[in-house]
């Protein structure tokens, strides 16, 4: 069978839905009516051959005291086996999916979530596996190479430099190491410049590592949030002004 396209994605999640809300109201129809109504017999039992129809599952019926109930039925080779009622919606192989599906899709959210919550240290510890060369002034985290895994640069850029010269590039930060208000040497900005030579080697994969500021005009920025869904392959050069840049791939996601 060939993989769905998004669009036919779509469409089944969205009948799943339909059907699960079908289900939802038949069992509420045949289980929730007021004290004082009941069904006439043959209108009960139309609604619960519909609710199995629709699940593909038989219902069994139990004469009670006062009228006839009804179980779920499950058929197997060595007879039949109730089925819970936690059960009965998950019975359709679309309900089933889209379960999945949606289970799965809050799963991401929230590890997202927890994602863009991190400082930079604990993001390239926890998330990308890598370290920063000071948890204080660390611009960008190293997963070193081993025998069976290539190691890998992360560079933590800002959004709001993406695409400023109308293509797909980031502006990082110049070729020479620049100095803080006290007039020394940034460290961070120098251990950067040491890491992207070593990417230009191809000893190091690199990647940007998106982080969003809370005011983009104030020096120095504080992070907002980091972008903790991917992060992106670049290439890295240096522009016409003297600043390394990173023309950006595609996406590695995180989750």
């Amino acid at each position: 069978m060939s993989p769905m396209t998004s669009k036919e994605r779509v469409a089944r999640f969205r009948y799943a839905k339909s059907l699960e809300t079908t289900v939802s109201k038949l069992q509420r129809l045949i289980t929730e009516a007021p004290s004082d109504f009941q069904y006439p017999p043959e209108v009960e039992f139309c609604l619960i051959d519909m609710l199995g129809g629709v699940i593909g599952v038989e219902a069994e019926f139990i004469e009670t005291e006062d009228h006839l109930g009804f179980r779920f039925m499950l058929a197997k080779e060595e007879g039949f086996e109730e089925i819970g009622e936690e059960t009965v919606l998950k019975l359709s192989p679309e309900i089933s999916e889209y379960y999945e599906w949606r289970e799965n899709k809050a799963s991401k959210a929230a590890t997202v979530k927890t994602h863009q919550k991190m400082n930079r240290n604990a993001f390239c510890e926890q998330v990308l596996g890598a370290q920063l060369a000071n948890s204080r002034w660390g611009w960008v985290g190293v997963k070193e190479p081993t025998d069976t895994e290539e190691g890998e640069l992360y560079i933590f850029g800002w959004e709001h430099n993406r695409n400023r010269d109308g293509e797909n590039t980031l502006g990082l930060f110049s070729k020479e190491v620049g100095f803080d208000n006290n007039g020394r040497r940034r460290p961070g900005h120098r251990d950067a410049l040491e890491k992207i030579e070593r990417a230009q080697s191809g000893e190091l994969k690199p990647y940007i590592v998106w982080q969003t500021a809370i005011d983009p005009e104030a020096s120095p920025r504080t992070i907002e949030s980091l972008n903790g869904e991917f992060v992106t392959a670049c290439d890295l050069y240096i522009d016409q002004k003297g600043y390394w840049t990173a023309k950006l791939l595609g996406n590695k996601y995180l989750v």
